[in-house]
């Protein structure tokens, strides 16, 4: 694999994995009442918790998406 071919899948990698935060940031953020309903059907939690752990799995999300996406085709991008 070349390097144009690695930094092209890194930079797609990183545009399809910060479009899905981006959907799932917005579904929680739209569709608060419907997304707590549905996880209190099937998780008897809290809503707070819900609310701080959903926000915390997605905060995880992104900073694995900047260090594995993105810190990589920078790096590429450096390179080449």
């Amino acid at each position: 694999m070349t390097m144009q071919q690695l930094s092209a899948f890194f930079g797609w990698m990183t545009v399809f994995n910060l479009a899905l935060l981006s959907v799932a940031w917005l579904f929680l953020w739209l569709k608060r009442p419907f997304v707590i309903s549905v996880t209190r059907y099937f998780v008897p939690v809290d809503a707070q918790e819900i609310e701080k752990t959903y926000f915390r799995w997605l905060a995880l999300y992104e900073m694995l998406i900047y260090l594995f996406n993105l810190m990589p085709w920078l790096a590429l991008q450096m390179i080449g």
